[in-house]
């Protein structure tokens, strides 16, 4: 009982960082905003990236400088200067080493709160097994009338999971930028404690 009273911990720490998506569905600004440029993903891209160093060294990650910067209890959010591209990276111990049942169960738990919270017509739209210890789920959401699009990618590395997040807040960015968030992602060294 101990091991679920602790992933139920970990699901409501994970929940409450999602919260930051909760701008989602906010209105727009009224100052008029540029459109913004596509971020070309390249290996030009990864050296201009700045190295994000967790403070509790739990991680280290590529920004691009021009980012602003958020950080949060276990969680950090990079957002472009004008909004509309958004990278979230969460952790957290889970305590134990988890099966793919119990990942699935912890992201469904994830997932239903974006629902519940009225992020407009939040819709999974497919998950996928990585390997043994990754789950990468895609998802779909209204601002406004604006469809959104994004995707979480859910690993563990030993006990810790972490979670990346990407997501565009006007869908037709994804794919402009997906190559961009790749390289991103590969920028990612989750470095958990030794046991």
């Amino acid at each position: 009982m101990p091991n679920r009273v602790r992933i139920l911990a970990l699901v409501a720490l994970l929940v409450c960082a999602v919260a930051v998506m909760n701008g989602c569905d906010a209105p727009a600004a009224a100052t008029p905003t540029p459109e913004p440029t596509a971020i070309p993903g390249s290996e030009s891209v990864t050296a201009t990236l700045r190295t994000y160093y967790d403070p509790a060294g739990r991680f280290t990650i590529g920004y691009p400088p021009s980012w602003e910067v958020s950080e949060g209890e276990q969680q950090v959010e990079f957002i472009e200067p004008y909004g509309n591209l958004h990278i979230l990276v969460q952790y957290a111990d889970a305590g134990q080493v988890m099966d793919e049942t119990m990942m699935r169960t912890l992201i469904d738990q994830y997932f239903a709160t974006e629902e519940a919270k009225g992020v407009g017509n939040f819709t999974r739209e497919k998950e996928t097994a990585l390997d043994s210890s990754t789950i990468r789920v895609e998802y779909s959401f209204l601002t406004g009338e604006v469809p959104g699009y994004g995707r979480s990618t859910f690993q563990q590395r030993g006990t810790y999971l972490y979670v990346l997040s990407f997501w565009v807040q006007q869908r037709d960015l994804w794919a402009a930028n997906e190559t961009f968030f790749a390289t991103v992602a590969q920028t990612l060294m989750p470095t958990p404690p030794s046991p």
